[in-house]
């Protein structure tokens, strides 16, 4: 049932994205040739859910040929430093839909202390976890809009981040061990799962 409701997500996006970029195609001979050639290259920030460069941080982007770029960012998050390595595919290079595909690292090493439920006991206690090392796949689709002839942008990005990593904390508290669903909702918060994000960038 997950993964039914992640494609029809993932479809409505898609289906969504192409259709305004549908829209702005039928602009193209009115528009000035600086927004539709763009820049190069391009920086910027971004933030959200599983985020390219996690919740605070600065990405950039570099056309290498045609409709194809490499892009690179880092930032910080709810687990620790995230570094991410990608490439987008587009439609109309630099503006419009786009299909993206990377690779992310998470440092992790933050403590974190909660009340959860244990095996063993009716009651909430306090429980103190680590946070290990992370990877993650991340498949998204997105759109920019242009403006000010293309030397700024505006993104929006949706998708779904597939951890590779099979359990990413660990229980410091002795002699612990949680229940089923305390364990579903701790994997609910680490790395991984849909993806939701915005951002601008600068042209250069």
């Amino acid at each position: 049932m997950r993964k039914l409701i992640i494609i029809i997500i993932g479809l409505t996006i898609a289906k969504f994205l192409y259709s305004q970029e549908s829209e702005a195609a039928s602009f193209k001979d009115d528009t000035p040739a600086k927004i539709m050639n763009g820049y190069k290259a391009y920086a910027g920030m971004s933030t959200g859910i599983n985020n390219f460069n996690s919740v605070f941080g600065v990405f950039a982007e570099y056309n290498i040929i045609n409709n194809i770029t490499i892009n690179g960012g880092v930032g910080l998050g709810m687990w620790g430093t995230k570094a991410s390595l990608g490439v987008k595919f587009y439609k109309n290079y630099p503006r419009g839909a786009y299909y993206g595909l990377s690779a992310s690292g998470l440092s992790g090493g933050l403590n974190d202390t909660i009340m959860a439920k244990t095996v063993g006991t009716e009651e909430r206690i306090e429980v103190v976890f680590q946070q290990k090392q992370s990877r993650t796949l991340n498949f998204t689709v997105g759109y920019y809009w242009v403006l000010s002839e293309g030397k700024i942008r505006l993104h929006f990005e949706g998708g779904y981040s597939f951890p590779l990593v099979k359990k990413s904390w660990e229980i410091l508290t002795p002699n612990i061990r949680l229940t089923k669903d305390e364990e579903t909702l701790r994997n609910f918060w680490s790395p991984g799962g849909i993806v939701l994000a915005f951002g601008t960038t600068f042209g250069f």
